[in-house]
């Protein structure tokens, strides 16, 4: 300390305060510490503020140093998180986290201490068969009831000890009444009490009318409905969300937790963040996902998914399907109809489709085969391999490298800078690249012509032995080497030439390059070497 400087009060005055703040809160006098100081710690800036403008009149040494504005900044830091975490549900989120333990979903909130459940029943008058649910921290259930009365069964668990919690158990009640929009609400008085103890939950359990429409508002808690038959729109968070054997329209929305869809009857719009698992449904399906699995199976209805950084899995789709799969693998098998996917930097495999696919990807490993239908591919720097394709196969591509096989339709790629090979074709072939090579292999030759157009690559053709077909051939800056008796290119400075016809004509084929060579083999060269294709 320098001689004549007395220091301020205000660093005293601050640990004062705060040490009886907390002793106050030991004692449960007082608001809550952490409340407090998440609102309300900007004013501890105030008051160093004023202790520096204090100093600042009495003459004392009033420079603020390196240490007090690192100091300052980590109280900022420390500040903002404790007022985020003070207006946030973190506490709540972390409470209910379900973590599975021996195979049964166990939250950490249910080990904070002692626990004490009460029970309220009660019976309301059926007034509307629009049931309007609100709840949270707990779990709410629908299940069939009496046409005539709607029964609710809340179950009170509040963690503390029992002197502290009875009182508060009687405050905790149930309520029900006919909202000004017609709808039977049906809620707890949670939000209206000043809670003493730290945490409770409320679970509801509903019989109603089993053609009724209910609407359930719900948060950190399960959700459950069973065997209805009426419109349902149901929201909850962190928490499994479990539908099975209704009929209706159904609305749903979960975040943070699995949703489970079972044998429903109409069409289904699913927004959610957690695993998705639908299967059995007889009606049109929409669902939206973000960072989690999507698994769905047995839909007699159109299909529209959007998943984004997940996975994607569609099996026994019988009416046209949709999806959009960023960063999300995805497969897809025996769809009865017609495909659109929009696919990028994941792996997808889509096979036994009975119409056509449509895929715009990029960045992507795409695997498709035994498909009834045409194959339309806009691709951006992909690897496809595309096999048994009963349709025509038109690929657009940049940086793509393609493998097709057994290609029945006709067939035309364009892509640049990776290889293509196709092997087995029995329509018109047309394939167009760039500095990179060209492999095209047919057992058979007569039903189209082929085409091939490439640029800073070689091309190479294996055709069948006793193939008939003309040709027409050049390579700028290259050469021809032929496998065919009697197939002489002629050379012209540093280019190739190439026009002739084999065993009376057939099919026309045209091959064309610059600074490449082009290879005209025999089927049975392959079969010797291998190494050709």
């Amino acid at each position: 300390m320098s001689k004549g400087y007395r220091p301020s009060l205000l660093g005293g005055l601050i640990w004062l305060g705060l040490g009886v703040l907390l002793l106050l809160h030991n004692f449960r006098i007082g608001p809550d510490i952490w409340t407090l100081l998440g609102r309300y710690w900007p004013v501890l800036l105030i008051l160093l503020g004023l202790g520096k403008i204090l100093d600042y009149f009495l003459n004392r040494d009033f420079s603020i140093r390196v240490g007090e504005v690192v100091g300052i900044l980590v109280f900022l830091l420390v500040g903002l998180a404790l007022t985020a975490v003070s207006e946030s549900h973190v506490g709540a989120m972390i409470r209910e986290l379900p973590i599975p333990i021996g195979g049964t979903l166990t939250r950490p909130g249910s080990w904070l201490g002692d626990s004490h459940t009460y029970v309220e029943e009660r019976t309301f008058p059926l007034e509307s068969r629009r049931i309007k649910v609100e709840n949270s921290h707990g779990g709410v259930a629908i299940i069939p009831g009496n046409d005539k009365e709607l029964r609710v069964r809340l179950r009170k668990t509040i963690y503390g000890s029992e002197e502290r919690v009875r009182n508060f158990a009687a405050q905790l009640r149930l309520s029900g009444e006919l909202s000004a929009g017609g709808q039977f609400l049906v809620r707890t008085n949670r939000e209206s009490l000043s809670t003493p103890v730290r945490m409770f939950k409320t679970d509801m359990e509903l019989f109603v009318p089993r053609e009724s429409q209910v609407q359930v508002v719900n948060s950190f808690g399960d959700l459950t409905v069973r065997n209805i038959h009426g419109k349902l729109d149901l929201t909850t968070t962190h928490g499994q969300l479990d539908v099975r054997a209704c009929s209706g329209d159904f609305t749903v929305s979960n975040r943070y937790g699995e949703s489970r869809l079972i044998n429903l009857s109409g069409s289904l719009a699913l927004d959610a963040r957690g695993r998705a698992y639908i299967k059995d449904i007889r009606g049109d399906v929409t669902v939206r996902n973000e960072y989690s699995p999507v698994e769905i199976f047995d839909v007699d209805g159109k299909t529209d998914l959007s998943v984004t950084e997940g996975s994607v899995r569609a099996e026994n789709i019988m009416k046209p399907l949709s999806v959009v799969a960023r960063g999300s693998h995805v497969r897809l098998n025996n769809i009865r109809d017609s495909v659109k996917a929009v696919i990028s930097h994941r792996d997808a495999d889509i096979s036994n489709t009975d119409a056509d696919v449509k895929i715009e990807s990029s960045y992507a490993t795409l695997r498709i085969r035994n498909i009834k239908g045409n194959l339309d591919i806009n691709s951006g720097f992909d690897r496809v391999f595309a096999s048994d394709i009963s349709g025509g196969v038109k690929l657009a591509g940049k940086g793509s490298a393609v493998r097709a096989n057994s290609i029945k339709g006709p067939l035309d790629v364009q892509t640049t800078f990776k290889d293509v090979f196709v092997d087995g074709f029995e329509s018109s072939c047309f394939v167009t690249n760039q500095h990179a090579g060209i492999n095209i292999s047919s057992q058979s030759v007569g039903k189209g012509d082929i085409d091939v157009t490439n640029n800073n690559g070689s091309v190479t053709l294996f055709l069948p032995d006793d193939a008939a077909f003309s040709i027409s051939a050049s390579a700028q800056n290259g050469a021809i080497h032929s496998g065919y008796p009697g197939l002489e290119p002629v050379r012209k400075g540093g280019d190739a030439m190439l026009k002739s016809t084999v065993n009376s004509g057939g099919s026309a084929i045209t091959v064309q390059t610059r600074y490449g060579n082009i290879n005209i083999y025999r089927m049975r060269d392959r079969r010797n070497d291998r190494s050709k294709f």
